[in-house]
C-alpha cells in the first residue's frame, strides 16, 4: 500500500447512546446528578453537562466513522433508532 491510499473502515453502529437535557420539567438523571464517583467510570465530572442532545451527539460522532446510533430513553424501557447516513 502505497502513501496515497487508505484503508475504508466498516460502518460502526453506536448501541447505547443516552441523551440528556437536566432542564426537562419530569425527568431526572440520578448519575448526573450526584456527587459521587460512577460505579464503573469513576469520576465523570469533565464530561457532566446541563444538556447533550442530538446536536452534540452528531457533532461529536460525525468523524468517527458511526453510521447508525441507538438512543436510550430514561424510564420508558424504549429504544429509538436514530439513523444519520455517512457522507
Amino acid at each position: 500500500m502505497n502513501g496515497d491510499q487508505t484503508t475504508a473502515l466498516p460502518p460502526m453502529v453506536d448501541t447505547h447512546v443516552h441523551l440528556w437535557n437536566l432542564a426537562h420539567p419530569s425527568l431526572r438523571w440520578g448519575w448526573l446528578d450526584t456527587d459521587d464517583d460512577h460505579p464503573v467510570l469513576g469520576e465523570i465530572d469533565p464530561i457532566k453537562m446541563r444538556a447533550f442532545e442530538m446536536k452534540h451527539l452528531h457533532a461529536e460522532s460525525r468523524f468517527a466513522g458511526i453510521s447508525a446510533s441507538f438512543t436510550c430513553r430514561p424510564r420508558s424501557g424504549r429504544r429509538i433508532r436514530s439513523r444519520r447516513r455517512a457522507g
